[in-house]
């Protein structure tokens, strides 16, 4: 578990305890104190995102927030965390799989994946996060400007207690809310010769996904098409097809993809 230990010094701890040391934490209510706050969002995204502009590394920007929203971040950690182990008790849930340690050519540990940055890696790896590959080897870990152009953020999907998703890490103050792609790992994976994860991940610059509107004018809707000027995230169900989430004005859209 992460240690809130860096509450009293240091230059990013300054970032946060300016904007937030007198906010009193409530999920269901605004921020129009604490500067980028986008409506809807917890409060801390901002504060985070403001410490690493400011040189902080992730996991420091983290344990510097006031304890007040320190412990509000881990409870929504834990609701998560929480939600994916009611998601693999649903009815229907495929049978069980072997676990992540019997599939070493899926399941990497985050410290051991040459795309991510140190910090990004320690983060995940605290949370038990494993980065699963995808059929043919791919690391499901996406870097590209996927919410402001000049802005690198990363995208991996991540393994938790047997269920997927993907986290985007943010490289600058544009953001999209947290994204709400979640499946049990028994959805994603099937035995071929040896078993494979067929979900994935890639960054697709906007002449990509124009391709898809321009060679299936009947199946994307051209008004769904906004004007794009940075990458968007392309969700990829291998051999079966995919869509294009692209964040736009603080929001994510899900745009055509291949059929």
């Amino acid at each position: 578990m992460i240690r809130n230990r860096r509450w009293h010094s240091g230059l990013v701890t300054g970032v946060v305890i300016v904007a937030s040391s007198s906010i009193s934490i409530a999920l269901d209510q605004d921020y129009p104190d604490i500067p980028g706050y986008a409506p809807g969002t917890p409060p801390w995204i901002p504060l985070i995102d403001a410490c690493m502009t400011a040189g902080g590394g992730r996991i420091d920007c983290i344990e510097a927030l006031p304890p007040d929203m320190y412990e509000a971040f881990l409870a929504d950690e834990q609701a998560r965390a929480a939600e994916r182990r009611a998601l693999m008790r649903l009815p229907g849930t495929p049978p069980r799989v072997p676990p992540p340690g019997d599939l070493p050519h899926i399941y990497q540990s985050p410290l051991a994946v040459d795309d991510l940055s140190p910090d990004i890696a320690r983060e995940l790896a605290a949370s038990g996060c494993l980065v699963p590959r995808s059929s043919g080897g791919e690391s499901n870990v996406a870097t590209g400007q996927l919410a402001a152009a000049g802005q690198l953020d990363v995208a991996v999907i991540c393994s938790i207690d047997g269920v997927s998703e993907i986290r985007i890490f943010w490289g600058g103050d544009a953001h999209c809310p947290p994204l709400d792609e979640t499946s049990p790992d028994g959805a994603l994976l099937y035995e071929a010769d040896e078993w494979e994860y067929f979900w994935g991940i890639a960054i697709a610059a906007p002449e990509h996904i124009r391709i898809y509107y321009d060679s299936h004018p009947d199946d994307c809707l051209s008004e769904d098409l906004p004007v794009m000027i940075h990458d968007g995230l392309e969700h990829i169900f291998v051999e079966k097809g995919s869509s294009n989430l692209y964040c736009h004005e603080g929001q994510w859209l899900r745009l055509c993809g291949a059929d």
